[in-house]
């Protein structure tokens, strides 16, 4: 019977895997809560700046 497994008794390892890098959390969500709440300022200054006739 042949032995395929290593005689020498060193276990071999794999490859540690990479770091993941961190994302910054909260980001997208201020960028797209800031951007939300400008386009609700935007649209109420336009309902009240159109029927003045000012814009």
């Amino acid at each position: 019977m042949r032995r395929t497994d290593d005689s020498s008794g060193a276990l071999s390892t794999a490859p540690a895997a990479l770091p993941v890098p961190e994302k910054p959390a909260g980001l997208p969500i201020l960028g797209a809560a800031l951007f939300v709440i400008a386009c609700a300022v935007g649209g109420a200054v336009v309902a009240i700046v159109r029927p003045l006739g000012l814009g």
